[in-house]
């Protein structure tokens, strides 16, 4: 289908946004932004996106791209036979977001550098005022992440900027390539796992003592039962959007109420209790 139909009318400021399947209505918050800064997404692969719209991708004059590993191969193919530049952004919490927001930007002339700076000054207080409300809450707590995707290393700026520390990540299908691009996010000594076994899960979950574990819906309950509070990063625990500027606010909630729970102190593992009796 690529390549197959045309646009009525295009505009220097056309985009593609790949690889984004609107997990919790991730997409939609993503194109938020990127409309913000005075760019059109003319389409959207896959999530909520068209057979339209993947028609007419070949037109844009920009891929930008969210998951890295299920779309890095349309892009190379777009950019060999298009000769379109794509590049990676990551709109998890502020620091990303701004970040990624001026390296889009730099593919096009001042009015858009001129949006985005313009956009950016009206989501730092928004930024500001959740910050305020949930950082001291959480400060200092500890993260481990397994999950797939993009997620080891896109969610790790934002629980950053909420003042928590990420001390494991890993994939459960990646490639080289998806580690030499999160190696640069991590701070040294942090612990990295590949496809790690549900026995391999608990032993880190045991040794490592995170404040919060976030995973898929497999290590869920396992967690729960390890008096371990847990978030479920693939689908957001049917919460979110986690991407974007209020998604933000979402997620710094999602992980408030996880971690700072008072039931945790209410119950103890079943082994525990086990030895107990």
């Amino acid at each position: 289908m690529l390549g197959t139909r045309e646009i009525a009318e295009q505009t220097p400021y056309d985009i593609t946004l790949l690889g984004d399947y609107n997990i919790g209505g991730d997409a939609w918050a993503s194109r938020k932004i990127l409309e913000d800064m005075g760019l059109r997404v003319i389409a959207q692969w896959s999530g909520d996106g068209t057979v339209n719209e993947m028609a007419t991708a070949h037109l844009a004059k920009l891929n930008v791209l969210h998951c890295y590993r299920s779309m890095n191969y349309i892009a190379t193919t777009m950019e060999e036979r298009y000769g379109t530049p794509w590049t990676e952004f990551n709109f998890f919490g502020p620091t990303k977001i701004v970040e990624s927001m001026r390296k889009i930007a730099e593919f096009f002339d001042d009015t858009i550098k001129e949006k985005t700076e313009a956009a950016i000054a009206r989501y730092q207080p928004f930024f500001d005022k959740v910050r305020e409300t949930y950082r001291h809450r959480l400060e200092g707590k500890t993260v481990m992440l397994a999950v797939g995707g993009l997620r080891p290393r896109h969610t790790v700026g934002a629980y950053e900027d909420l003042g928590m520390e990420v001390i494991g990540t890993g994939y459960e299908f990646a490639h080289k390539d998806d580690y030499s691009r999160s190696y640069p996010e991590l701070k040294q000594g942090i612990v990295v796992y590949d496809d790690p076994t549900a026995y391999e899960m608990e032993e880190f979950t045991r040794r490592l003592k995170p404040d919060l574990v976030g995973a898929g819906i497999k290590e869920k309950y396992v967690s729960h039962k390890m008096r371990t509070p847990f978030r479920q990063m693939h689908s957001w625990d049917y919460s979110g959007p986690y991407h974007g500027v209020e998604g933000f606010a979402i997620f710094a909630r999602d992980m408030d109420s996880a971690v700072n729970n008072p039931s945790w102190d209410l119950f103890d593992a079943p082994w525990v209790n086990s030895k107990k009796s």
